[in-house]
């Protein structure tokens, strides 16, 4: 007898990747595209992002927002800047960055919280798109490169200009996943992406990346360093001789660079300029909060004002919770902590390196600068969102599949018993 099994059906349907997942694949593997400009209306990337949206929501007719801790967090989050914006020192540019967020809010809680229907193949294939939008990130920027700012590298399409520190947050994902081939598999050949997105780096002279990179790198060992429970020493070779290499190769690295960038990474350079300024930065901005009024202080100066009430030099505060501290206060600041304790900690549960350790590197990025509506770290965190509802969808097929299991066994034992009952009433 041949009992019909729905998990074979289901098994085989989940090799196949839906057409959301190949829209936000093609949304991600297009993250060069940000810096082209778009007839006056920001970046190319915009028209790409509608795909997913378009896919989701009148394709596949999702539209009923799904609410867990990763959407309530984000959403209370959008809905504290919204808030901020009504008592805002300044209103037209509060309104400017929180509709940018809502913008952006709306792609993460459509491919995140409408749409959930992810596998572990589409999950692999959304991965597969990351890697490939930062390696291509990379290579458009040698070739549109752009070298005016003191000889540092970045990205620049019809006049348009990616930051120097920013352009490095889009190959976080190939990084960190060359780097776990080379440490977690030792596959050496991953050695020379790595390598080459390491010069990368400090070629676009940003001394923040390189710090979040190390972090990167470091996420990346002790994971593959206890991930079985105990220590493996393989591991620690590689690592060692990474380390070995590195140590002894930094001033070749530097040597393949503009001096006047590799000047940037020496000792002298930033002890005497304090880190371009930033611990002074710093310190007037703490000064500003600490002359705030009680008000302003629990719930600061309205989202995106930063730069009006920095009298110092009317610049960001090149430190994302400094930043949260005086637009939202007290309160910004534990709202935004809380957004992201959330999500790097199902990120956590999750163990999937690439994203988590990608994540880290970027809220280390965050420590020095302003990555507000910064589409690498928007993309993290809707991937961490994909990786719950991957999880979920593949415990609900392995609980079918037991099921399934068990009451074909159920039937099988039956069939046993009545025929070895039948055989001893014939004897």
């Amino acid at each position: 007898m041949i009992w019909y099994r729905p998990d074979r059906e289901l098994t085989n349907k989940n090799k196949n990747i839906s057409i959301v997942v190949k829209c936000i694949a093609f949304y991600f593997a297009m993250m060069p595209f940000d810096s082209f400009p778009m007839f006056g209306m920001g970046s190319l990337l915009k028209l790409f992002a509608a795909f997913p949206i378009i896919a989701i929501l009148l394709l596949k007719r999702n539209t009923r927002l799904l609410l867990n801790k990763l959407t309530i967090a984000f959403l209370i989050y959008i809905f504290s800047n919204a808030v901020s914006c009504l008592y805002s020192a300044d209103l037209s540019t509060s309104l400017y960055e929180l509709r940018r967020l809502a913008l952006n809010g709306v792609l993460i809680l459509v491919v995140g919280g409408m749409y959930d229907k992810y596998n572990k193949d589409e999950l692999d294939y959304l991965i597969k798109a990351l890697i490939i939008g930062g390696m291509a990130t990379v290579l458009l920027t040698f070739i549109f490169g752009d070298t005016s700012t003191a000889g540092r590298l970045t990205l620049s399409i019809n006049g348009a200009k990616q930051d120097q520190n920013y352009i490095n947050g889009y190959m976080y994902f190939a990084f960190a996943y060359f780097i776990n081939k080379l440490i977690g598999e030792r596959k050496i050949l991953y050695s020379i992406p790595a390598v080459l997105l390491i010069v990368f780096t400090f070629m676009t002279g940003s001394r923040g990346s390189v710090v979040s990179i190390i972090a990167l790198g470091i996420i990346v060992f002790l994971y593959n360093m206890f991930y079985s429970g105990k220590i493996r020493l393989s591991v620690l070779l590689i690592v060692s001789v990474v380390i070995v290499f590195i140590v002894f190769g930094y001033d070749y690295i530097l040597s393949m660079i503009p001096e006047e960038v590799a000047r940037r990474f020496t000792r002298d350079y930033i002890v005497n300029y304090r880190g371009t300024n930033r611990s002074v930065l710093w310190s007037e901005i703490l000064r500003i909060y600490g002359q705030s009024s009680f008000s302003r202080k629990v719930f600061g100066y309205g989202y995106g004002a930063v730069a009006y009430v920095n009298t110092f030099n009317h610049a960001p505060a090149h430190n994302l919770w400094l930043d949260h501290l005086i637009s939202g206060g007290i309160i910004g600041v534990i709202i935004f902590t809380y957004m992201h304790a959330v999500f790097l900690f199902e990120a956590w549960r999750q163990k999937n390196i690439v994203i988590l350790a990608s994540y880290i590197g970027m809220l280390t990025m965050c420590l020095t600068l302003s990555l507000t509506n910064y589409k690498p770290l928007w993309n993290c965190m809707m991937m961490i969102m994909v990786l719950m509802n991957a999880k979920r969808n593949e415990m609900i097929k392995q609980a079918e599949l037991d099921r399934n299991t068990f009451e074909d066994q159920l039937l099988i034992n039956s069939e046993t018993g009545e025929l070895s009952n039948h055989f001893e009433t014939d004897s």
